[in-house]
């Protein structure tokens, strides 16, 4: 699987454990078989038959590393959003606010591009 492509996408995970978690992918570690989240919510067992049902937690977890052996599924929900430039000089980007003066109370997107 290639990381890099799909790196900051929107991940559904399934754990041994009947597990669900849902988070942004932040790596994959093929030496250390491990698979790190970010942003993670987890969504417990979901009445998936496992020796001990998990309800889902209102908490967000900054970052979850899994052991990639305890992953039963990985799924890529979400694609990250393709990036407006393609120039590999660019790393990050911030449009101009519209309609605001001197860039002032306008919506503000950044872009970062992937290293």
């Amino acid at each position: 699987m290639d990381s890099a492509r799909i790196q900051g996408s929107c991940i559904r995970l399934i754990s041994k454990s009947e597990i669900r978690y849902e988070g942004t992918l932040s790596s994959i570690d093929p030496v250390a078989n491990t698979v790190s989240l970010k942003n993670v919510r987890m969504h417990g067992t979901e009445g998936r038959p496992a020796e001990h049902q998990i309800p889902p937690s209102d908490a967000l977890y900054d970052f979850i590393i899994f052991r990639g052996s305890d992953i039963k599924d990985l799924t890529v929900f979400e694609q990250k959003p393709k990036p407006e430039f393609i120039d590999p000089a660019v790393v990050t980007a911030q449009p101009a606010a519209r309609g605001g003066k001197g860039g002032k109370g306008g919506h503000h997107t950044s872009h970062q591009r992937d290293t």
